[in-house]
């Protein structure tokens, strides 16, 4: 995987950054009462001139907090999936930004 590593445990949440082409990411994952990790966005670059709508960027909104959008099939169970997604989204949303190219 991309970037250095930091990880706080603590209770239902764990806190995560990541470091993806110099460019600096925070989460926080936050276990479900489904049993999913869900991934909320702490901080990430600006979009600049890139739209920054929700499907664009693959994020949903909710009670004022951004979190990774992904497929209810592929949510992920467990921190290092977690970390997967965390890393995964920190990439593609650093490309989509230095180049504009979409993601799925």
């Amino acid at each position: 995987m991309s970037g250095f590593l930091d990880w706080l445990f603590g209770g239902n949440r764990t806190f995560y950054r990541t470091r993806v082409a110099s460019r600096g990411f925070e989460f926080e994952f936050s276990r479900q009462r489904d049993g999913s990790v869900r991934i909320y966005i702490d901080k990430q670059p600006s979009y600049g001139s890139r739209s920054d709508d929700l499907q664009s960027t693959h994020r949903y909104y909710e009670n004022g907090r951004y979190y990774v959008c992904i497929r209810d099939e592929l949510k992920p169970r467990n921190d290092a999936e977690a970390r997967a997604w965390a890393d995964y989204f920190a990439d593609h949303t650093s490309q989509y930004i230095k180049t504009g190219q979409h993601f799925s």
